[in-house]
């Protein structure tokens, strides 16, 4: 048991995270507690004497009251704690104080201002143990988390073998990479259907009939084209040991849905998805809405702030002719099935579509599906959309939390979910995209 513990106290939520978990180490092991706060944002210009001392008096008031509540939060669990305040630079100050106090154990937040930043260079310098209590889920490394295990291709590899390692491992892009296991580029369906010779983007092909997608692969060995011709070179990659964060920011900013990792030579180690990112929020979030109660809660948001209100719609007696058109023109690739007070019955999209229709059916819907196809081209196929809808149909709430939506998404191993309101009737749409902002912006 660590018996002398020094906590940086900075009054942030990480500060705050971590002087709970130092009072629960404290009240376990019978150790003895000391909260430090540094003050080091004294004036960075030439400040006159005046400045200096008016800034020194604002941050002695400031940590007062941190230190105060601390006390109070320390009686209330009949725990004793000494308090200092100290001036200079974060960490210098921490491992001197460590070091002269003959602490044994230091404790420290990661993910607020102020100390939270300085965590690690403790940990790195410190003359005993370093506890960091992280409070963000998103303050893992994205070596934590990332795929280890991918699949790549050489420049000169065949498109042939491109997309049977994208259809067999069901993967959305492949990296490429010389014999150094250097990337070079990176291949997504989008990559080879424009320019590559790709008719149907991969979801389609992966339903199929074994004869249409035979046919497929034989038109791209034919075209004669490489990895190389069709990647996109030069993809962005992140070193396996940047902030989680970081990476997230990142993917929704620059709207990536997944990025290389690199180790500190250049060389391929992995990759992090957009799905990786979500799932490791969903893993961190409950901790995060518990025990640490002064964390940020990422599910503060709304779905209905994020959401998109033009979705496309049908009548269960609307034909499945009709509703190909309405598929073509929304980027979701869905049609959500609803009654005539907007109650959702069902769902249809182009993937469903593909695996449900026979081979016969294929060649003039798969034109229909990329835009060659006439527009008044008459299809096949016959029924109603009741007939040809999905169900059940997960949906959410508008007024539920952003978190709310990413369990459903995740726990269902869906992409989007329809929207209602308080009756039920369909308001709009939200995706995994939508949700990774959302959870950005309030990190």
């Amino acid at each position: 048991m660590f018996r002398h513990i020094l906590v940086g106290l900075d009054g942030s939520d990480a500060a705050q995270a971590a002087l709970k978990r130092a009072l629960e180490m404290a009240a376990q092991g019978g150790g003895e507690l000391t909260a430090l706060s540094v003050e080091e944002r004294l004036p960075a210009y030439a400040a006159s004497k005046g400045e200096v001392e008016e800034t020194k008096r604002e941050m002695d008031a400031y940590f007062q009251k941190v230190q105060d509540t601390a006390k109070t939060l320390a009686q209330g669990q009949s725990i004793p704690l000494r308090t200092l305040v100290a001036a200079g630079h974060a960490a210098e100050t921490i491992i001197r104080h460590a070091r002269e106090g003959g602490y044994d154990l230091v404790v420290l937040g990661s993910g607020g201002r102020g100390m939270g930043g300085t965590a690690d260079r403790v940990a790195e310098q410190a003359p005993c143990s370093v506890l960091i209590v992280r409070v963000s889920p998103l303050s893992v490394w994205v070596e934590d988390i990332m795929s280890r295990n991918v699949a790549t291709v050489r420049p000169d590899a065949p498109l042939r073998e491109v997309v049977h390692i994208l259809i067999a491992r069901g993967v959305k892009a492949v990296p490429v990479v010389d014999v150094y296991e250097h990337v070079q580029g990176i291949i997504t369906g989008g990559d080879l259907m424009e320019r590559g010779g790709l008719h149907h983007r991969l979801s389609i092909m992966s339903g199929m009939d074994a004869t249409a997608l035979a046919q497929q692969l034989r038109e791209l060995t034919q075209n004669g084209k490489r990895a190389r011709d069709v990647m996109t070179p030069h993809p962005l990659t992140i070193p396996a040991r940047t902030p989680l964060a970081h990476a997230a920011r990142l993917m929704a900013e620059r709207q990536f849905k997944r990025l290389p990792v690199v180790d500190d030579e250049g060389k391929l180690v992995g990759i992090v998805a957009r799905l990786d990112v979500l799932r490791a929020i969903l893993h961190a979030a409950p901790r995060a809405e518990t025990e640490l109660e002064a964390a940020p809660v990422l599910g503060a948001r709304l779905v209905r702030e994020v959401m998109i209100s033009s979705v496309p719609t049908a009548s269960a007696e609307e034909t499945v002719a009709k509703v190909m058109l309405q598929l073509l023109s929304s980027p979701y690739r869905r049609v959500v099935v609803v009654d005539a007070q907007r109650r959702v019955l069902g769902l249809i999209t182009d993937h469903e579509l593909i695996k449900r229709l026979g081979p016969e059916t294929h060649a003039t819907l798969l034109q229909r599906l990329i835009g060659h196809g006439a527009a008044s081209e008459e299809l096949t196929v016959q029924g109603k959309a009741s007939e040809w809808m999905v169900r059940p149909v997960f949906t959410i709430q508008a007024d539920a939390p952003i978190m709310d939506a990413l369990r459903s998404m995740m726990e269902h191993r869906i992409k989007r979910l329809p929207v209602v309101n308080g009756a039920d009737k369909l308001v709009g749409m939200v995706d995994r995209d939508a949700v990774l902002r959302a959870v950005v912006g309030n990190l």
